[in-house]
C-alpha cells in the first residue's frame, strides 16, 4: 500500500500468507535517489532447478503478478538452461502488452502461466526483471511456482511416444535395476 499507489490491488500476492512479496518499484526507489531518464535495471534470478529425469516441454512456470505499466518501463521473464550464459524471453510486460495502457491496474492482479520448452535433463535457471524503468509504477511477483507434466505412461526414453524404441530401452535394461 506504498504511498496511495493502487498496490492494494494485488489480492492474490496475499501479503503474509504466502511468502515474501518481490516488489521492483522504479518509483520508491527514485524518491530515493535520482534515476531518471530510466536507469532502474533490475533483476531477480532463480537458483539453479534440476530437471533430471523431466522430458523435453513439460515445464510450466507459474506465479501471481502485479504490473502497473508506466512510459518505457518493461517487466521480462527469462529462462537459461545454460547456467545464465544465454536467455530466452518468455515474457514482455509493458505499456503495449497491457489492457488499458501506461498507468492501467488491469494486470495488477493475475495469475500468470507460462510453458518453457524446456530440453530434457540438464537445469534451468528464471530470471524476473524490470528494466528501462525510471520515476515510474511497480511490478510485484509473489507465489512462485515450476512444475513439469508427468510423461506418457510407457515413455521410457522421453521422446513423447510410446513405442519400439521405449521397449528396447525395457529390454536392454530388464533385471539390471536401472
Amino acid at each position: 500500500a506504498e504511498a496511495g499507489q493502487d498496490r492494494a490491488s494485488f489480492t492474490k500476492g496475499g501479503v503474509g500468507a504466502h511468502g515474501t512479496v518481490v516488489v521492483f518499484d522504479a518509483d520508491q526507489f527514485d524518491d530515493q535517489t535520482d534515476i531518471d531518464p530510466d536507469l532502474f535495471n533490475v533483476f531477480l534470478l532463480s537458483p539453479s532447478i534440476s530437471l533430471s529425469g523431466v522430458s523435453a516441454n513439460k515445464v510450466t512456470l507459474r506465479f501471481d503478478s502485479s504490473f502497473r505499466p508506466y512510459d518505457t518501463m518493461t517487466g521480462l521473464v527469462d529462462v537459461s538452461f545454460n547456467n545464465g550464459g544465454s536467455w530466452t524471453n518468455l515474457l514482455t510486460l509493458d505499456t503495449a502488452s497491457t489492457p488499458g495502457g501506461e498507468s492501467s491496474l488491469q494486470r495488477a492482479d493475475e495469475t500468470i502461466e507460462l510453458p518453457i520448452s524446456n530440453p530434457a535433463g540438464g537445469s534451468m535457471k528464471l530470471r524476473f526483471g524490470m528494466t528501462t524503468a525510471g520515476n515510474d509504477w511497480w511490478w510485484a511477483v509473489d507465489n512462485i511456482r515450476v512444475t513439469s507434466a508427468a510423461g506418457l505412461i510407457g515413455d521410457v526414453n522421453g521422446d513423447n511416444l510410446v513405442n519400439l524404441a521405449d521397449f528396447d530401452v525395457i529390454r536392454a535394461n530388464f533385471y539390471t535395476g536401472d
